[in-house]
């Protein structure tokens, strides 16, 4: 009885050593299964990783690419180009981009897509990318002072500002405040970095765009050196442009007299002091002034198709007297003048006088002539050198989805 009892025990231990042999070794399996799956959920975490980053890569390559195709002068620069390209022991699969037509927005919106790979990982990105140059901000009339605070401009007059023909919206772009009176015809996009009071609903709403946070900075110009140094003719002191009716030759004759029907194509004329202009005019050509422009009544010969004439004033421009006028005007001071004035072109401005556009004023733009126009000369400062520090083009990143 006693040896039946023994061998029971024994029984019954070795069937305990079996079943803790059993959990032990399940726990066991359990555990390297365990530690397998960890560390192979851990290594495809590091490749998934590697492929952001490698995606990464392929959205600064556009967005170098995006600045040097609005820098580059060259019209036959060639544009990104990316497949199947190694890189970081993966591989950049394929970068593109993609104009995205909107109207929303001052400059050029545009969608990178980027696609990574590391290993069996792989990652694509999307970014939204808003590309603005200095000709963004001649498609219409532009207010931008370089300090906005407490700047509210009133429209208290019969302004109009609409397109020219079948061409484009033209744009309205406020740094500040802005607000419309009964008497405006606003047939364009307008955007304020402040609010827009529109109380009489002068703006269609899709049209409105108050609070932008976009609003591009008063192009900064090269300095007097450069123009000196590219300049067709100087000036060292004020001078009438007009129409030579009294036979004066500016050049042998009379210092102060410029025939504007002398004016060479895409010439740029240096005035040290101040410009009186009017006239009939038959070419482009950009008049440069140290000091200020009054102007009355210009016009382009051939109103069909002629490019327009550019005049710069560090100083003030004004408008004298019922003017028709043909031209792109930018003022680093403010735009002045009374009486009615019709305008064929764009206005680029730090600040209007007493900060108000009173009388009557029309602007008619048409946003394409205005850039041929600008052509030659933006083809000039877009060398680096010219404006060491060009605020153009200024690339911003609207958006970033990842996958």
């Amino acid at each position: 009885m006693v040896y039946h009892m023994l061998r029971n025990k024994k029984g019954q231990a070795l069937l305990l050593v079996l079943i803790l042999s059993t959990v032990i070794f399940l726990i066991g399996s359990a555990a390297v299964t365990l530690s397998t799956a960890v560390r192979r959920n851990a290594i495809r975490d590091i490749w998934q990783k590697k492929a952001y980053y490698i995606a990464d890569a392929g959205v600064e390559m556009a967005l170098a690419d995006l600045r040097q195709r609005f820098i580059h002068p060259d019209p036959g620069f060639e544009e990104l180009s990316i497949h199947n390209a190694p890189y970081a022991d993966g591989v950049i699969d394929e970068v593109t981009i993609n104009d995205i037509d909107t109207q929303n927005e001052i400059g050029s919106l545009m969608k990178i897509t980027s696609k990574g790979r590391y290993r069996e990982a792989y990652k694509t990105l999307e970014v939204g990318v808003l590309v603005t140059t200095m000709a963004d901000v001649f498609n219409g009339l532009s207010i931008l002072p370089e300090t906005p605070a407490d700047i509210d401009t009133d429209v208290v007059g019969n302004f109009t500002l609409l397109p020219a023909g079948q061409s484009k919206k033209p744009q309205m772009i406020v740094n500040g405040d802005l607000t419309f009176g009964s008497n405006a015809d606003i047939n364009a996009v307008v955007f304020a970095s402040g609010e827009i009071t529109d109380k009489h609903n002068r703006i269609n709403s899709k049209d409105k765009y108050p609070n932008y946070s976009h609003i591009p900075p008063f192009p900064k110009l090269p300095s007097m050196n450069w123009f000196r140094d590219n300049a067709t003719q100087c000036f060292s002191g004020g001078i009438t442009i007009d129409e030579d009716s009294n036979g004066r030759r500016a050049s042998q004759e009379q210092d102060d007299f410029l025939d504007i029907t002398s004016l060479e194509a895409n010439g740029i004329y240096i005035v040290e002091g101040d410009v009186s202009i009017s006239g009939t005019y038959f070419v482009p050509a950009t008049i440069v002034a140290t000091g200020d422009i009054s102007v009355e009544d210009l016009q382009r010969n051939d109103r069909d198709n002629g490019l327009l004439l550019t005049l710069i004033a560090l100083g003030d421009v004004s408008v004298k007297g019922n003017s028709d006028i043909d031209a792109v005007i930018v003022a680093c001071g403010s735009l002045c003048g009374s009486g009615n004035k019709e305008l064929f072109g764009s206005i680029v401005t730090q600040k209007l006088d007493k900060n108000k556009i009173s009388g009557k004023t029309e602007i008619r733009t048409d946003p394409d002539l205005v850039e041929r126009s600008l052509k030659e000369f933006f083809q000039r400062v877009k060398d680096t050198s010219a404006i060491p520090d060009n605020p153009y083009p200024k690339v911003t990143i609207k958006s970033w989805q990842g996958g």
